[in-house]
């Protein structure tokens, strides 16, 4: 038997969703920011992406956020740090945040155990699960 020839591939993708990722999801986020640039930069591409509204990016450092205030709301956490901020962010974490999933690009949570580990734009990528211990 021959198979029959399959669609060109090209016609079969569906678009991307021009929908942001917020309406699916329904969340909300507050960012720091400590550098100015980089702050002004997260609010435009916000605001391109029609989610300003639902995304605070407050311009303080991540680290001078007083305790219990950083993760009052939230149960997701996303950092792009190199080693030494990763290890700040650990200690942190492990005494703040109770439950929850930590979402880290670029370097580990040394001590926390990956759950999933990806590569994406040329980034590693690793997720770790929060149990109500705290730590991963």
């Amino acid at each position: 038997r021959v198979p029959s020839p399959r669609p060109n591939t090209a016609t079969r993708r569906r678009a991307p969703s021009p929908r942001p990722r917020r309406r699916r999801f329904e969340c909300d986020g507050v960012g720091y920011e400590g550098d100015a640039a980089l702050l002004g930069k997260g609010r435009a591409a916000l605001r391109e992406a029609g989610v300003a509204a639902r995304v605070e990016l407050r311009a303080t450092d991540f680290f001078g956020v007083e305790k219990g205030e950083l993760f009052r709301d939230g149960d997701v956490v996303v950092a792009y740090l190199f080693r030494d901020g990763c290890a700040k962010l650990a200690a942190r974490l492990a005494g703040e945040l109770r439950r929850g999933v930590v979402v880290c690009v670029g370097f580990e949570l040394r001590g926390w155990k990956c759950v999933e580990a990806r590569e994406t734009a040329g980034l590693k990528v690793r997720i770790y699960e929060v149990d109500s211990d705290g730590g991963g």
